[in-house]
């Protein structure tokens, strides 16, 4: 890490193909190193993934209940908030405020971490989109609390929470906002102590917000097939890769290819890049397996994916393989 960061600086390495080399020893590292091995580990704690329907968009926010939003790149604190806010005391502590209830609704890669291992009910009820979709989610009207850990956390946050009436909670040490000095964070020892305070300060929050701020009117909502790891693909495939790997050497899909993306406004709207490749690719008969702030975005896009073949986003195109041809395959931080 210290020689490929290092050999970024000014008159250090001029060499694109030094700079190549070093970046991908550092890309190899890093997945071998720290990525797989935390992958591994949410496998065990969080169960693996496995394929199913999740609500997804903004429309999965609604004003009358408690929503609680974990929002970043680690999914443990949001899962601790979702165990107890399941259970009936929680439920009725929100109906106390005059709330339908308690939701806690999934953010960006902390939530696509969260809606692989974990089917959703009234309480995990849905995924919101990628990091772009973060203003419009805290304009909604409908959030109570947002709960920051590590990365994808804007720096005018705070703005919103104070125009928009939510509480706005780094849960890592990693995480600073001007003018915000509540925090807490995140420690596993105490997880389920620190997910209870987050729940509390959500259901707290819900009068002042719900009476002063007036909340965003029917927003859209649909569902995505969620859920596909590599253990779920290969036990669709009858617990081995051959029929796939010989419709790849037939030649009904030419190819796999790993679609691996963050998001941005850049050129002409948000997403556009990722939801133009991913039909490209598709449209040749290549498998698409997707992460990141890209995937979410393919949960979210309504166009045919495969041109004359009028498949809808989510549907499958049956071509000899169990599975077919899915075009929102993937998993928040690791590619099924």
């Amino acid at each position: 890490m210290m020689r490929a960061t290092s050999s970024c600086l000014t008159n250090v390495d001029g060499y694109y193909v030094s700079l190549a080399l070093k970046a991908m020893r550092l890309g190899v590292s890093m997945a071998y190193q720290s990525q797989i091995i935390t992958e591994y580990c949410q496998d065990i704690l969080f169960g693996i993934p496995r394929p199913h329907s999740m609500r997804v968009d903004l429309g999965v926010l609604d004003p009358n209940y408690v929503n609680v939003l974990p929002n970043g790149h680690e999914p443990f604190l949001g899962f601790a908030m979702v165990q107890p806010a399941r259970s009936i005391e929680w439920q009725e502590k929100a109906r106390a405020v005059g709330a339908k209830g308690l939701r806690v609704i999934a953010n960006i890669e902390t939530g696509q971490e969260m809606i692989q291992r974990w089917e959703m009910d009234d309480v995990l009820y849905g995924f919101t989109g990628n990091w772009i979709m973060q203003e419009a989610i805290l304009a909604s009207g409908c959030v109570d609390l947002f709960a920051c850990d590590m990365n994808c956390s804007l720096p005018i946050d705070p703005l919103y929470a104070q125009r928009y009436k939510f509480k706005l909670v780094p849960v890592s040490d990693l995480v600073a906002f001007e003018g915000i000095s509540d925090r807490v964070n995140y420690e596993p020892k105490k997880a389920a102590e620190q997910a209870a305070q987050l729940l509390q300060t959500a259901v707290d929050n819900f009068k002042a917000r719900r009476v002063s701020v007036e909340p965003i009117d029917q927003p859209p909502a649909k569902e995505a097939v969620v859920g596909f790891s590599s253990e779920s693909i290969v036990d669709a495939l009858g617990g081995t890769l051959d029929p796939l790997l010989d419709i790849i050497k037939k030649g009904a899909i030419r190819g796999i290819a790993g679609f691996v993306s963050c998001t941005t406004l850049r050129d002409y709207g948000q997403d556009v890049h990722s939801i133009a490749v991913a039909k490209e690719l598709i449209k040749r008969d290549v498998l698409v397996l997707s992460m990141g702030c890209g995937n979410g975005a393919l949960y979210l896009c309504k166009p045919s994916f495969n041109g004359d073949r009028g498949t809808q986003p989510g549907q499958v195109v049956d071509q000899g393989v169990p599975g077919g041809n899915r075009w929102n395959i993937g998993r928040g931080k690791r590619s099924g």
